[in-house]
C-alpha cells in the first residue's frame, strides 16, 4: 500500500473515531433525558437494564458504548422505543467507508 493509501486510511480512521465518540455522547444525552422525563433515578435504571449504577452513569456521560441488550432495555423501562434513543445519522452526515480487507 502506497503512502496516500495509508494517509487516506488513517483520516478515515480518525473520522470513524470522531463519529463514534459523537454518538455515544449522544445517546448518553438522549438516555438521560428520557430517563429524567420518566421519574427514573439512574439506580431504578440500572436495576432495569441489569447494570451497575456507575455503568448508567459511565453510558449516560458518553463513556461507556451500549450494547444491544440494554439499549432494548432501556427503550423499555424508560417508556420510548429505542430508536429515539439513538442519534440520528443523518445529521453527522455518511459515516466514513468501511476497509474490507
Amino acid at each position: 500500500m502506497g503512502e496516500i493509501g495509508r494517509r487516506a486510511r488513517m483520516l478515515r480512521d480518525r473520522k470513524l473515531r470522531g463519529f463514534s465518540l459523537w454518538a455515544t455522547r449522544e445517546f448518553g444525552r438522549r438516555l438521560r433525558h428520557a430517563r429524567r422525563r420518566a421519574g427514573m433515578t439512574q439506580a431504578n435504571l440500572a436495576l432495569a437494564l441489569g447494570l451497575s449504577r456507575p455503568a448508567v452513569v459511565n453510558l449516560e456521560q458518553g463513556r461507556q458504548n451500549v450494547t444491544l441488550r440494554a439499549l432494548l432495555l432501556a427503550g423499555r423501562a424508560v417508556g420510548c422505543s429505542p430508536c429515539r434513543l439513538l442519534p440520528p445519522l443523518a445529521r453527522r452526515g455518511r459515516l466514513p467507508e468501511a476497509h474490507h480487507g
